[in-house]
């Protein structure tokens, strides 16, 4: 079986101007991205076939990508050398897993009782 990198399933992140956030729904920390940490997330949640992954180490280490079972035609790509792709912050953690907005269903949040 075929395996590549995807974002894991606890992880959220967003992008602004190349630069983006990630948030461990699990452990409560955020990650500062730099513009080719979000490039290579963007790739990989567009489901581009081979995305360049070198140097993803510290996203890996940190779980916010994972290993998932793919097609024939997308082999895994070996991470190279590692390459500072976020700063981490934990001070916030207890807040964020407090906040019911990381266990949201198909009805969105707020859900608005009538």
């Amino acid at each position: 079986m075929t395996t590549t990198y995807v974002l894991a399933p606890n992880v959220i992140w967003d992008t602004l101007d190349q630069e983006g956030v990630a948030i461990n729904t699990e452990s409560g920390a955020y990650y500062a991205l730099t513009s080719r940490a979000s490039l290579i997330l963007t790739a990989i949640n567009a489901g581009l076939e081979n995305p360049d992954l070198s140097g993803t180490q510290g996203l890996i280490k940190e779980g916010l990508l994972v290993l998932a079972p793919i097609g024939a035609t997308n082999p895994a790509v070996e991470p190279a050398a590692p390459v500072e792709l976020f700063d981490k912050f934990t001070d916030i953690a207890d807040l964020l897993l407090s906040d019911p907005i990381h266990h949201v269903d198909e009805r969105g949040w707020p859900v608005l009782l009538p």
